[in-house]
Protein backbone atom coordinates (compact mmCIF):
# COMPACT_ATOMS: atom_id res chain seq x y z
CA UNK A 1 0.00 0.00 0.00
CA UNK A 2 2.91 2.42 0.95
CA UNK A 3 4.71 1.83 -2.23
CA UNK A 4 0.57 2.62 -3.93
CA UNK A 5 0.68 5.75 -2.05
CA UNK A 6 4.13 6.76 -3.17
CA UNK A 7 3.28 6.71 -6.68
CA UNK A 8 0.56 8.42 -6.42
CA UNK A 9 2.26 11.19 -4.85
CA UNK A 10 4.57 11.33 -7.38
CA UNK A 11 2.25 11.73 -9.78
CA UNK A 12 0.02 14.39 -7.98
CA UNK A 13 3.14 16.15 -7.57
CA UNK A 14 4.22 15.82 -11.12
CA UNK A 15 0.38 17.51 -12.41
CA UNK A 16 0.45 19.97 -9.95
CA UNK A 17 3.98 21.17 -9.55
CA UNK A 18 4.73 24.11 -11.87
CA UNK A 19 7.88 22.77 -13.48
CA UNK A 20 7.84 22.63 -17.06
CA UNK A 21 8.79 18.70 -16.93
CA UNK A 22 5.51 17.88 -16.47
CA UNK A 23 4.66 19.67 -19.44
CA UNK A 24 7.29 18.53 -22.14
CA UNK A 25 6.43 14.67 -21.09
CA UNK A 26 3.01 15.65 -22.20
CA UNK A 27 3.76 17.20 -25.54
CA UNK A 28 6.58 14.29 -25.94
CA UNK A 29 2.93 11.95 -25.71
CA UNK A 30 1.14 13.50 -27.91
CA UNK A 31 3.84 14.18 -30.79
CA UNK A 32 4.50 10.02 -30.31
CA UNK A 33 1.09 9.77 -30.34
CA UNK A 34 0.35 11.91 -33.82
CA UNK A 35 3.61 10.67 -35.42
CA UNK A 36 2.87 7.00 -34.58
CA UNK A 37 -1.09 7.19 -36.70
CA UNK A 38 0.47 9.36 -39.42
CA UNK A 39 3.58 6.21 -39.61
CA UNK A 40 0.42 4.04 -39.25
CA UNK A 41 -1.67 5.53 -42.07
CA UNK A 42 0.06 7.65 -44.59
CA UNK A 43 0.35 5.63 -47.74
CA UNK A 44 4.36 4.45 -49.03
CA UNK A 45 6.04 6.43 -51.12
CA UNK A 46 8.70 5.01 -54.18
CA UNK A 47 11.77 5.92 -51.86
CA UNK A 48 10.61 4.31 -48.93
CA UNK A 49 9.99 1.04 -50.75
CA UNK A 50 13.82 1.58 -51.83
CA UNK A 51 14.88 2.35 -48.61
CA UNK A 52 13.00 -0.09 -46.79
CA UNK A 53 14.43 -3.02 -48.89
CA UNK A 54 18.01 -2.32 -48.37
CA UNK A 55 17.21 -2.31 -44.71
CA UNK A 56 16.02 -5.57 -44.63
CA UNK A 57 19.30 -7.77 -43.21
CA UNK A 58 21.44 -4.96 -43.23
CA UNK A 59 23.24 -5.89 -39.77
CA UNK A 60 23.68 -9.40 -40.86
CA UNK A 61 25.76 -8.41 -44.20
CA UNK A 62 27.65 -6.43 -42.60
CA UNK A 63 27.86 -3.49 -44.89
CA UNK A 64 30.09 -0.84 -44.78
CA UNK A 65 27.74 1.65 -46.88
CA UNK A 66 24.67 1.78 -49.58
CA UNK A 67 25.72 3.30 -52.98
CA UNK A 68 23.43 6.35 -52.69
CA UNK A 69 23.16 6.63 -48.76
CA UNK A 70 25.21 6.03 -45.55
CA UNK A 71 24.27 2.98 -43.65
CA UNK A 72 23.72 3.96 -40.02
CA UNK A 73 19.78 4.93 -40.85
CA UNK A 74 19.44 1.93 -42.42
CA UNK A 75 21.64 -0.08 -38.89
CA UNK A 76 18.93 1.68 -37.34
CA UNK A 77 16.28 0.51 -39.05
CA UNK A 78 17.06 -3.05 -39.42
CA UNK A 79 16.82 -2.92 -35.47
CA UNK A 80 13.42 -1.34 -35.17
CA UNK A 81 12.43 -4.18 -38.24
CA UNK A 82 13.25 -7.10 -35.46
CA UNK A 83 11.61 -5.31 -32.74
CA UNK A 84 8.31 -4.70 -34.74
CA UNK A 85 8.40 -6.83 -37.68
CA UNK A 86 8.93 -6.13 -41.34
CA UNK A 87 6.23 -4.12 -41.92
CA UNK A 88 5.76 0.25 -42.53
CA UNK A 89 5.98 1.02 -38.42
CA UNK A 90 9.06 -0.93 -38.60
CA UNK A 91 10.50 0.90 -40.83
CA UNK A 92 9.41 3.94 -39.96
CA UNK A 93 9.35 3.86 -36.46
CA UNK A 94 13.61 5.83 -36.81
CA UNK A 95 11.74 9.06 -37.77
CA UNK A 96 8.29 9.00 -35.39
CA UNK A 97 10.97 8.46 -32.04
CA UNK A 98 13.61 10.87 -33.28
CA UNK A 99 10.94 13.16 -34.58
CA UNK A 100 9.36 12.94 -30.72
CA UNK A 101 12.85 13.37 -28.54
CA UNK A 102 13.36 16.07 -30.92
CA UNK A 103 10.80 18.28 -29.27
CA UNK A 104 12.35 17.62 -26.06
CA UNK A 105 15.98 19.00 -27.67
CA UNK A 106 13.88 21.84 -29.38
CA UNK A 107 12.60 22.90 -25.47
CA UNK A 108 16.40 22.49 -23.88
CA UNK A 109 17.46 24.64 -26.61
CA UNK A 110 14.92 27.52 -26.46
CA UNK A 111 16.17 27.35 -22.43
CA UNK A 112 19.57 27.71 -23.38
CA UNK A 113 19.04 31.12 -25.20
CA UNK A 114 15.70 32.21 -24.18
CA UNK A 115 13.79 31.34 -21.80
CA UNK A 116 11.69 28.36 -20.48
CA UNK A 117 8.59 29.87 -21.54
CA UNK A 118 9.77 30.50 -25.26
CA UNK A 119 11.19 27.32 -24.97
CA UNK A 120 7.97 25.43 -24.40
CA UNK A 121 6.10 27.45 -27.17
CA UNK A 122 8.49 26.05 -29.63
CA UNK A 123 8.45 22.50 -28.58
CA UNK A 124 4.35 22.88 -29.00
CA UNK A 125 4.98 24.48 -32.08
CA UNK A 126 6.71 21.71 -33.15
CA UNK A 127 4.54 18.97 -31.43
CA UNK A 128 1.51 20.07 -33.21
CA UNK A 129 3.55 20.76 -36.50
CA UNK A 130 1.83 19.12 -39.43
CA UNK A 131 5.00 19.06 -41.84
CA UNK A 132 6.87 17.69 -39.22
CA UNK A 133 3.99 15.20 -38.50
CA UNK A 134 3.69 14.13 -42.30
CA UNK A 135 7.49 13.24 -42.01
CA UNK A 136 7.35 10.33 -40.25
CA UNK A 137 8.21 8.42 -43.28
CA UNK A 138 11.10 5.45 -43.96
CA UNK A 139 13.43 9.43 -45.06
CA UNK A 140 16.84 9.93 -43.14
CA UNK A 141 16.01 13.87 -42.88
CA UNK A 142 13.97 13.30 -39.30
CA UNK A 143 16.54 11.61 -37.65
CA UNK A 144 19.06 13.28 -39.26
CA UNK A 145 17.83 16.67 -37.60
CA UNK A 146 17.42 14.83 -34.04
CA UNK A 147 21.27 14.18 -33.91
CA UNK A 148 21.87 17.60 -35.69
CA UNK A 149 19.76 19.42 -32.63
CA UNK A 150 21.25 17.23 -30.06
CA UNK A 151 24.95 18.68 -31.50
CA UNK A 152 23.83 22.07 -31.70
CA UNK A 153 22.22 21.83 -27.79
CA UNK A 154 25.81 20.63 -26.47
CA UNK A 155 27.59 23.13 -29.08
CA UNK A 156 25.79 25.85 -27.14
CA UNK A 157 26.18 24.22 -23.51
CA UNK A 158 29.79 23.76 -24.88
CA UNK A 159 29.93 27.45 -25.47
CA UNK A 160 28.61 28.29 -22.24
CA UNK A 161 30.26 26.45 -19.45
CA UNK A 162 33.78 25.89 -21.32
CA UNK A 163 33.42 22.13 -20.97
CA UNK A 164 35.96 20.14 -23.75
CA UNK A 165 33.58 16.89 -23.11
CA UNK A 166 30.92 19.10 -24.46
CA UNK A 167 32.77 20.16 -27.57
CA UNK A 168 33.47 16.28 -28.21
CA UNK A 169 30.07 14.91 -27.73
CA UNK A 170 29.05 17.80 -30.29
CA UNK A 171 31.33 17.31 -32.84
CA UNK A 172 30.45 13.36 -32.47
CA UNK A 173 26.90 13.67 -33.00
CA UNK A 174 27.75 15.82 -35.60
CA UNK A 175 29.30 13.00 -37.31
CA UNK A 176 26.93 10.53 -36.50
CA UNK A 177 23.83 13.10 -38.35
CA UNK A 178 26.12 13.33 -41.64
CA UNK A 179 26.45 9.33 -41.35
CA UNK A 180 22.82 9.57 -41.34
CA UNK A 181 22.35 11.94 -44.52
CA UNK A 182 25.36 13.80 -45.67
CA UNK A 183 23.31 16.85 -46.15
CA UNK A 184 23.82 17.26 -42.78
CA UNK A 185 27.93 18.60 -43.71
CA UNK A 186 25.85 22.39 -44.27
CA UNK A 187 25.72 22.75 -40.19
CA UNK A 188 28.92 22.87 -40.56
CA UNK A 189 30.02 26.49 -41.71
CA UNK A 190 26.51 27.44 -39.58
CA UNK A 191 28.07 25.91 -36.61
CA UNK A 192 31.77 28.12 -37.21
CA UNK A 193 29.58 31.14 -38.24
CA UNK A 194 27.63 30.51 -34.90
CA UNK A 195 30.46 30.33 -32.93
CA UNK A 196 32.09 33.23 -33.99
CA UNK A 197 29.07 34.91 -33.65
CA UNK A 198 28.63 34.17 -29.74
CA UNK A 199 32.63 34.78 -29.02
CA UNK A 200 32.56 38.39 -30.48
CA UNK A 201 29.46 38.84 -28.89
CA UNK A 202 30.74 37.90 -25.53
CA UNK A 203 33.97 39.41 -26.30
CA UNK A 204 35.91 36.24 -26.07
CA UNK A 205 38.66 36.49 -28.85
CA UNK A 206 40.26 33.57 -27.76
CA UNK A 207 39.58 30.61 -30.30
CA UNK A 208 41.29 27.49 -28.88
CA UNK A 209 43.32 24.93 -31.96
CA UNK A 210 42.47 22.31 -29.73
CA UNK A 211 38.78 22.53 -30.52
CA UNK A 212 39.55 22.69 -34.23
CA UNK A 213 41.55 19.57 -33.66
CA UNK A 214 38.73 17.88 -32.06
CA UNK A 215 36.60 18.31 -35.06
CA UNK A 216 38.62 17.37 -37.28
CA UNK A 217 39.63 14.06 -35.98
CA UNK A 218 35.94 13.28 -34.74
CA UNK A 219 34.48 13.69 -38.04
CA UNK A 220 37.29 12.09 -40.10
CA UNK A 221 36.90 8.57 -37.33
CA UNK A 222 32.89 9.15 -37.96
CA UNK A 223 33.47 9.15 -41.75
CA UNK A 224 35.84 6.61 -41.77
CA UNK A 225 33.52 3.85 -43.33
CA UNK A 226 32.51 6.11 -46.18
CA UNK A 227 36.17 6.50 -46.80
CA UNK A 228 36.95 2.96 -46.61
CA UNK A 229 33.76 1.63 -48.73
CA UNK A 230 35.03 3.95 -51.38
CA UNK A 231 38.57 2.92 -51.41
CA UNK A 232 38.11 -0.63 -51.48
CA UNK A 233 34.73 -0.21 -54.06
CA UNK A 234 37.40 2.09 -56.24
CA UNK A 235 40.54 -0.63 -55.83
CA UNK A 236 38.43 -3.45 -56.73
CA UNK A 237 35.94 -2.15 -59.59
CA UNK A 238 37.05 1.30 -60.30
CA UNK A 239 33.54 2.80 -59.22
CA UNK A 240 33.17 4.93 -56.37
CA UNK A 241 29.29 5.65 -54.92
CA UNK A 242 26.62 8.43 -55.86
CA UNK A 243 28.15 10.60 -53.51
CA UNK A 244 31.77 11.02 -54.05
Amino acid sequence: MENKKDALDRVLNLIFTKNNIKYLIILFIIAFILRSIAAINISPNADEMVHGTHALGILESKKLQIMDQDAIWFYITDIFYRVFGQNLFGLRFASVLFGSLSIILVYLIGKLLFNKRTALFASLILTLSSYHIAMSLAEMDTSMVFFVLLSMYLLIKALKEQKNLFYILSFLFLGIAIMVKQIALLFIPAFFIFILYYKLKNKEINLKLKHLYYFIIIIFITIIPILTFNYLLYKDKGLVDLQF
